[in-house]
């Protein structure tokens, strides 16, 4: 293992999974399966959440940043526990209006920017006038009467 592994395994959670994620897994999970971004998911073998509650502990260890939007649906539906088996283990089709995956653009340049955001073109619209600001003296005289 290379320094920079070593301290990016130690000292961040973003970048794949901690040492601590690594030696649970590694004791206590089951691999259940890995979906098309390589993005592998796994279930605890010994014990439950809350044992009065019955759901089983489900994880995903990200290949690359750890980003929720890179979970497929199919995959997303078994991690929350609304279905109970995890498509590895099925034959899941996509629905014609499930989109293919994109990353999260936030920070980037492809980052969604409406219109009238100063980032949108370079430079702030102009003012329309129906903007009046607040004034204190106005609006304790309002108060008072």
């Amino acid at each position: 293992m290379k320094l920079i592994d070593f301290l990016t395994r130690t000292f961040t959670w973003w970048n794949g999974q901690t040492w601590g994620t690594y030696w649970y897994t590694r004791r206590r999970g089951e691999r259940v399966g890995e979906d098309e971004l390589g993005n592998v998911y796994y279930r605890a073998t010994d014990h439950m959440i809350d044992p009065s509650m019955g759901p089983e502990r489900r994880w995903v260890v990200y290949n690359g940043l750890a980003d929720m939007s890179r979970v497929p649906p199919s995959w997303r539906g078994w991690l929350a526990h609304t279905h109970n088996v995890p498509p590895s283990e099925e034959q899941y089709t996509p629905r014609e209006w499930e989109m293919a995956h994109l990353p999260n653009m936030t920070g980037t340049p492809e980052a969604y920017r409406p219109q009238g955001s100063p980032s949108a073109s370079g430079r702030r619209p102009a003012a329309t006038g129906d903007y009046v600001p607040w004034s204190p003296d106005e609006g304790a005289a309002g108060r008072a009467g």
